[in-house]
């Protein structure tokens, strides 16, 4: 796939905004059937060749460039080799490249400006996993959840990153935060690799701790919804559309919140729809 995209790059240079929808993709946030070279790349955990394509579209892309130098950030930050001053760099021009349509911020710049003030202001700030989180936001798991190989791979890099996270429970005011996303990504992890029980004993642990988070909020709704996701998955209907429920009942106000309730939204539709289709035999 990756070799067809290039090649369809190189085919022509005349029409820099073609070349976009093979790079990423910007309708809704909802990933279209093709697969996109960045996150290709990313889920080959070739960060410095996924660091390249979010630079071509910072630099090409009419759309968001905080979203872009945010993304080509935190595929930096995932390769040890990477200093931090260079990181630094990048995520200190994230905030600086806001835009606002119509008066309004997009959501997703306002994810990214305040994880990287998370990076650069907090001492206890530094994020363990940006990429990998940015792939889960960008609903972009849904794209590799029957390859159970290049999610046995992510598996194993959320594991390390919880051992390192561990490493600094003493002292660090955001622990729990960053144990929390580590457990919502291992969670999803287990879920496709159809481990549903390791699964739900992340998102139960996440449920546990939620009131100890102090930044990344969104993090708790979103295990919810993957916990209801489990129960539809497995035919439990009712307990699925019980907990999507509560989920827009009782979360309210986090990042990302928009694009949760879409999901939501079009998970309830599901359920009904199978309902009514159960009627009628």
């Amino acid at each position: 796939a990756t070799e067809y995209f290039d090649n369809s790059i190189k085919s022509q240079d005349q029409w820099k905004q073609l070349h976009h929808f093979v790079f990423h993709f910007t309708i809704n946030g909802v990933p279209p059937t093709k697969y996109i070279l960045s996150y290709l790349r990313s889920f080959k955990l070739e960060w410095r060749e996924a660091a390249r394509y979010a630079e071509i579209l910072y630099k090409e892309s009419r759309w968001s460039k905080a979203m872009y130098i945010y993304q080509k950030a935190a595929c930096l930050t995932m390769i040890p080799e990477v200093s931090d001053e260079e990181t630094r760099e990048l995520f200190l021009k994230v905030s600086s490249l806001k835009q606002r349509i119509a008066g309004k911020s997009i959501p997703v710049e306002k994810f990214v400006i305040r994880k990287s003030r998370k990076y650069v202001n907090d001492p206890d700030g530094k994020l363990p996993f940006p990429a990998v989180e940015l792939l889960y936001t960008w609903n972009a798991f849904l794209m590799i959840r029957n390859n159970k190989e290049i999610i046995q791979q992510f598996l194993t890099l959320i594991e390390n990153g919880l051992e390192e996270i561990e490493k600094t429970k003493v002292g660090n005011k955001l622990y729990v935060d960053e144990w929390c996303l580590g457990k919502l990504i291992q969670g999803v992890c287990f879920r496709y690799l159809e481990q549903e029980g390791e699964a739900v004993k992340c998102f139960v642990a996440i449920k546990e701790r939620e009131d100890e988070i102090v930044l990344d909020h969104y993090v708790a709704a979103y295990s919810y919804v993957e916990w209801a996701m489990i129960y539809f998955s497995k035919g439990q209907y009712d307990h699925a559309k019980k907990k999507l429920e509560e989920t827009r009942k009782n979360y309210k106000s986090y990042s990302l919140e928009s694009r949760l309730h879409f999901r939501i939204h079009s998970a309830l539709e599901q359920i009904k729809a199978i309902k009514n289709s159960q009627k009628k035999i």
